[in-house]
């Protein structure tokens, strides 16, 4: 009885990690790093969902100039100068960490359903690409955005 249990926890985990990241991880070759495709992140859960976002920042020169469409939680903050500033975040599993991006504007806001507050859910899509901060010398990714949508 031991052994069948300790054999259904090793079958439970193993198929826990396989669905959790296995399928649907982003392959730029399958479209040839064509600009114009959307990459869409919606449909992945939160595990997969951080890793995915954490390739889009390892792997920079790839991601840069491609529309990305992800959704997640709204933060609003000062920035450095003191200028508001708002993100997209996705949470891990474990809620002790964080990955996102920085939201810019690529004209006037256009916030549907009603301008977010802070930990509503929102949907954007925008164009990746890479701030440096010429103060603080840092490096952020960013989604340049025309729409705002809250879920």
């Amino acid at each position: 009885m031991k052994k069948f249990i300790t054999m259904a926890s090793v079958f439970c985990l193993l198929f826990a990690l396989l669905t959790a990241c296995g399928g649907n991880s982003l392959d730029l070759t399958e479209d040839g790093g064509d600009p114009n495709k959307l990459i869409d992140l919606t449909s992945m859960g939160e595990t997969l969902l951080k890793a995915q976002i954490e390739k889009i920042y390892n792997e920079s020169d790839i991601y840069t100039g491609r529309r990305v469409r992800t959704n997640g939680t709204y933060m609003s903050y000062a920035d450095e100068s003191g200028e508001n500033a708002e993100a997209i975040i996705a949470y891990s599993d474990a809620a002790c960490c964080t990955m996102g991006f920085e939201l810019y504007w690529s004209g006037a806001p256009k916030y549907i359903g009603g301008q977010p507050k802070p930990d509503d859910i929102i949907e954007v899509t925008g164009v990746y690409s890479m701030y440096q901060d010429a103060s603080s010398g840092y490096t952020y990714p960013v989604l340049t955005i025309d729409e705002m949508i809250v879920l």
